[in-house]
């Protein structure tokens, strides 16, 4: 599988992992299969998995055989068998030097499974599976019946052929044997086949079984025929992953070009944690291995690349997983013994990369170090959103330094009723599947909760804020709280919040973060004053501390001030950190306030007039205690850095980053021999001022 030029921007390394794990290396002058793991792509939402296999089909389509089945696309009727044909009917495309991939066992095991047999006379059983594997068939009648075994889970390839799947009740593509034999494999009738030929190997199955293929047979029908039986549904598909790869394995050692076959078949595999995918997968791990264990032949020459959320691996031991990131630029660690998986988590994307996609696709002129940071710092490198946010730029250059007012334009502009990048970029990081499953305003409420544990305080109680109370918090945890790490639940939950802050429209503030008169009025007031109750009972600007040791700022009290700055109470903030100066060492003083000024501001009223930063953070230092000298400068150090951490802030930040170094400089001397960091933190801001308008 060559290189091609047009990689998806932080990509290659991978499509350099998968072509390495296709080649075939010479054993004997002859090319030879290796035994590999099954590797699983992670990621989120608009994370690229998709992107990825779409760009590996383009690779692979006419170079070797491949074949793609998008569970999310299934249905309950569908499982092993169904998935198994329908990857059967692709590999019989006509590829060059490979030919026509052909599976005589599997199409034998489907097409006894297809009869209708009475499981009573076993004898009369036996003769009807001779009767039907006695004909002789063309290749278009064996793609006819791998067609009607895989049913809908074909029509997206058929689609995607430009078959018209039909809309009878039966969901079936209703086409003919010549349109599939023409547009899919491009041959004509060639030789016939008996699949009675290929019967004897589902009793010996090529390890020396002694079985009577005859009743393989037709316990198989019987297994497809009580679907309901615990343990059928596995039996099948190890029976069926058996002839499978088999089938794989002969198909390329009997090629008429066999030697030139350097590269194995790839089959794609997307959205595989569904009930149905998870357990496919986990049956081909466990039959892979079985396999290649004791096959004298060696592994089936195939790859297979599967993407996921995180749930497939969730619960895989440490032993059955291999891991190759992108630092490693593709190079696959040792494998010895072989795992059952290889993961590799998809990466954000870096600074530099969205620099280098603003440049490719804006055109822009002039100095982009300002608008890639915001774009950054908003997005975390989500590759969907940032892909969203450069659209819009290249569409509205005028609002480039205003990350908050591009998420407002509309995404597209073919829409009748367009929606926004904002609201689009939310509905790419939740899922279809999520869209329809979730309430809504619970999910926004939830948003507030920095962790899992604290989001169940907002469901329990008489004055629950939660619709559903817990019980669709399940659905809630995996969106919020997801498998997979990384930047997107950080955006997801940062545009919920936004969303939260609707609710109460007229009572929105003029300036980002003022606390409503009555803070429980408002539906963002009652979620953070829930968790700020929670994790901070006492206010010490009401009621002073007890002792020095109660002014500790520990990890716990950290993000409980994060609640309270959220809901606007900086006179509690700043009351805790005036008391903490000098206290402790300045380091883990900073430490503390830097998680407290990383949350959320509450979004102003449209209607108001944008003020500057500066503005901003005396807007909200009013809002503190004026007690002392310490007390005004830590009142606007805290609301200086609130409002240069919030993400939806534009370009315009240079004054207020060269006060924040001059105001940490005022504190240097509440330190007198615990300084360096004070010093340190006051430096990066000077620079950090220098790179801003």
């Amino acid at each position: 599988m060559p290189p091609v030029s047009d990689s998806p921007l932080g990509q290659e390394w991978l499509f350099d992992l998968v072509r390495g794990l296709m080649l075939r290396p010479e054993r004997g002058q002859r090319p030879a299969t290796r035994a590999l793991p099954i590797l699983v792509v992670e990621g989120a939402h608009g994370g690229g998995k998709t992107q990825l296999l779409a760009g590996l089909e383009k690779r692979a389509d006419q170079r070797v055989p491949w074949a793609r089945v998008d569970f999310g696309t299934l249905g309950a009727q569908d499982g092993a068998a169904q998935v198994l044909s329908s990857l059967a009917f692709q590999l019989g495309r006509s590829t060059p030097v490979y030919g026509e991939l052909e599976c005589p066992r599997l199409t034998t095991g489907l097409k006894a499974m297809q009869l209708k047999l009475k499981p009573d006379r076993r004898d009369a059983a036996r003769a009807a599976v001779v009767e039907a594997l006695g004909e002789e068939r063309d290749r278009a009648a064996l793609q006819e019946i791998l067609r009607e075994s895989a049913g809908t889970a074909l029509d997206v390839v058929l689609a995607a052929s430009g078959v018209s799947p039909s809309t009878s009740a039966g969901g079936l593509a209703n086409v003919t044997v010549d349109a599939l034999r023409d547009r899919l494999t491009r041959r004509p009738r060639g030789r016939r086949i008996v699949l009675g030929r290929y019967q004897d190997w589902y009793g010996h199955r090529g390890r020396g079984l002694t079985h009577n293929s005859l009743d393989v047979l037709v316990d198989l029908n019987q297994w497809n025929a009580n679907p309901r039986v615990e343990g059928n549904g596995q039996k099948i598909g190890e029976l069926l992953w058996d002839a499978f790869l088999t089938d794989l394995r002969e198909g390329f050692d009997s090629a008429r070009h066999s030697k030139d076959l350097s590269q194995s078949a790839l089959i794609l595999l997307d959205d595989v944690d569904t009930a149905l995918g998870v357990s496919f997968l986990n049956g081909l791990a466990a039959v892979r291995g079985a396999l290649d264990i004791g096959n004298r032949h060696g592994p089936a020459p195939v790859v297979f690349a599967a993407t996921s959320r995180g749930v497939l691996l969730a619960h895989a031991l440490p032993g059955e997983v291999a891991e190759v990131d992108r630092q490693e630029r593709g190079a696959l660690p040792p494998l010895d013994p072989v795992p059952a998986w290889l993961r590799v988590r998809l990466p954000d994307l870096t600074a530099a990369e969205i620099s280098q996609a603003l440049t490719e696709r804006t055109h822009r002129e002039g100095d982009e170090s300002q608008l890639t940071t915001m774009i950054t710092d908003l997005t975390g490198g989500h590759p969907a959103s940032v892909s969203l946010l450069l659209t819009a730029v290249a569409r509205h250059p005028g609002l480039w330094s205003e990350p908050a007012a591009l998420l407002d334009v509309p995404a597209t502009t073919t829409e009748i009723d367009p929606v926004g990048v904002g609201t689009l970029m939310e509905r790419v990081l939740l899922g279809t599947d999520t869209q329809t499953r979730v309430n809504r305003d619970d999910l926004e409420i939830c948003a507030v909760a920095v962790r899992r544990q604290h989001a169940l305080w907002l469901g329990t109680g008489d004055d629950a804020l939660l619709a559903g109370g817990l019980a669709g918090f399940d659905d809630i945890d995996r969106v919020l709280w997801p498998q997979v790490s990384g930047a997107a639940p950080v955006l997801l939950r940062r545009l919920l919040l936004r969303d939260l802050a609707l609710h109460d429209k007229d009572r929105l503030p003029a300036v980002e973060g003022l606390p409503d008169p009555d803070g429980s009025v408002t539906l963002w007031g009652q979620a953070f004053g829930r968790m700020r109750q929670n994790t901070l009972p006492k206010r010490f600007a009401e009621e002073p501390p007890d002792s020095a040791q109660d002014t500790a700022l520990t990890a716990e009290i950290a993000t409980g001030l994060y609640y309270a700055l959220a809901s606007g109470d900086l006179e509690e903030v700043v009351t805790r950190f005036d008391l903490a100066v000098g206290l402790g060492s300045s380091a883990s003083w900073l430490s503390a306030l830097g998680t407290v000024v990383r949350a959320p501001r509450r979004r102003r009223a449209p209607a108001t007039p944008a003020l500057s930063p500066m503005d901003q953070m005396r807007a909200l230092a009013s809002q503190a205690p004026s007690m002392g000298r310490s007390t005004r400068h830590v009142a606007e150090l805290v609301a200086a850095l609130w409002v240069v951490n919030d993400p939806f802030l534009g370009n315009r930040r240079r004054i207020l980053h060269r006060h924040i170094a001059h105001v940490l400089t005022g504190l240097v001397d509440r330190w007198p021999l615990d300084n360096e960091s004070l010093y340190e933190t006051a430096q990066r801001h000077e620079d950090a001022a220098g790179r801003w308008s």
